[in-house]
Order: structure tokens, then sequence, then C-alpha cells
């Protein structure tokens, strides 16, 4: 018989000792060896690879003039161990395929910094060119009721400390007062907590969003800021413009009167 491999396994027929050498025939016998072991080889290819040789989970591949080998599951030469924690494996089209990090819809947390009794806080290395614009939000407590918060850009290790930054605000007061605003232009800072006189404060919380802080283009900001405690509490909301075009990786959050302050703040970027 011929062998019926790789359609079906083989049956052979194996002699007994009292056998003849023509039953069953041991030319076919050969034959039929030969016949299968030829088969097997075509199967498995060339080439030394071995069983011995395989790493787990590694199945024996094809290679050029029908050379196998054991080799990791692949895509188009995409291994599992090319990827970074997290990764997916996202289709480009045309056959292809990357191992890519997924997008995460909405912010992405990228610094949270907690400080006490200092006067000045710095957060550098935190904007880059994968975010365009940031939100910061924070909480600061003040050792005493006469100090204003406010928030520099900086650069490397560099504030901007010149006199280019303006902002107004609108407020509404916990006391009954409301409608009321202020501006600034000319200043060294924007004004993130700034001191309330009458009644002070000792501390307060914000929320703002900074744009395009990166870029070579003018530094903008908007947002609100609340200053609690005493007997009420004033709510604001403020727009600020930093005129230069320099492009910033960080912030620093300062005080004008050289008081200690303690707080968190956290930034984020939002997905372009």
């Amino acid at each position: 018989m011929a062998t019926n491999y790789p359609g079906s396994l083989d049956v052979f027929t194996n002699p007994a000792s009292g056998n003849t050498l023509d039953s069953p025939s041991h030319s076919l016998q050969h034959s039929n060896l030969n016949d299968a072991v030829e088969a097997v080889e075509t199967k498995l290819g060339i080439g030394t690879a071995t069983p011995g040789t395989a790493t787990a989970y590694y199945p024996l591949v094809s290679g050029t003039a029908g050379a196998t080998s054991w080799t990791p599951l692949t895509y188009q030469g995409i291994t599992a161990g090319s990827a970074t924690s997290g990764q997916v494996l996202t289709s480009q089209g045309g056959g292809t395929a990357i191992w890519s990090t997924p997008t995460v819809a909405g912010l992405v947390l990228l610094n949270t910094t907690s400080f006490s009794g200092v006067t000045t806080q710095a957060i550098s290395s935190v904007f880059s060119s994968t975010y365009r614009h940031y939100q910061i939000i924070g909480s600061i407590t003040s050792a005493a009721a006469t100090t204003s918060v406010k928030l520099r850009l900086r650069s490397g290790s560099t504030d901007n400390s010149a006199t280019n930054y303006a902002s107004g605000a609108f407020f509404t007061g916990g006391d009954g007062t409301s409608g009321n605003t202020d501006s600034s232009n000319g200043d060294t800072a924007f004004p993130i907590l700034p001191l309330e006189a009458s009644p002070s404060f000792p501390g307060g919380v914000f929320n703002y969003t900074l744009f395009n802080p990166f870029e070579t283009q003018y530094t903008r900001l908007t947002g609100f800021y609340e200053r609690t405690g005493g007997a009420g509490a004033f709510g604001y909301f403020r727009g600020g413009n930093l005129e230069v075009t320099t492009s910033y990786d960080g912030i620093n959050i300062i005080t004008d009167s050289a008081q200690n302050i303690a707080g968190v703040v956290s930034i984020y970027g939002f997905n372009q």
C-alpha cells in the first residue's frame, strides 16, 4: 500500500516471528515505511529544530526553502515580547498591526504634588507635546490668613517672573456681596487664590484650565476658586493671559508674602 499520511494515519501490518518474507511482503513493508517517512519529512520540513529546542507555546513554523523552526506566535513580525505593559494590538489597515497604548477618554492624571511648610512649590516637566491643554486642581491651607497664592509658568528650572501676566475676575460673596470685579495687568504671576482682606480666609480650593502652555503661543488661563473659612465664602471666576510665546513645561505655586502654605495640587492633560 502507499502511505495515507498526511491525509490520514497509516495502519501497518507487523510481521510475526513465524511469518515468511513474503507474508506479509518484505519489499512492500519497506516500501510503505519509506513512503510514510518521506511524507513525515515533507510535513515537518528541514532544519535543525527539535522539540528539545522549543520554548513553551512555540509552534513549528515554516520558513524559506522548506526550513522550519520553533517560533513564537507572531503577526507579520509582531510578538508579545515587543509590547510594553498596557498596550494592545491595533490594526493599521492593509493587513498590518502594531502594539499601541490605547487612548483614554477624558482627562489623564499627570502629577499630584502634596506640600506643607513651604513658601513656593515648583511642579516641573509636566507639560509636553502630548497634550495641548491642562486642568489644574488644588486645595491650599495657609499658616496666615494674609497670604495670597499665585501661579507662575516655568521652563526647566526658571520661572517667568516678568510683568506680563494679566487677569480679571468676577466674584460673589457668602456675606451677601455679589457682582464685584477685579482686574490686573503687569503682574508677575496669576492670582489663583487671592487675598481677601475682609473677611480674611486662610485657605481655599481652585480649578483652572491652562491653554497652550507648551505651545509657542500665548498661554491662557480660566477657571474658578473659592476662599473658605471665617464668616462666609467668596467664589471667583477668573480669566487670564500671559502675553509671551515661550514654551513652558511646569508651574510654580508661590505666595506674595513669604508665608508658609500647605496643600495638594493635581495636574491633568486633555486627550487631543
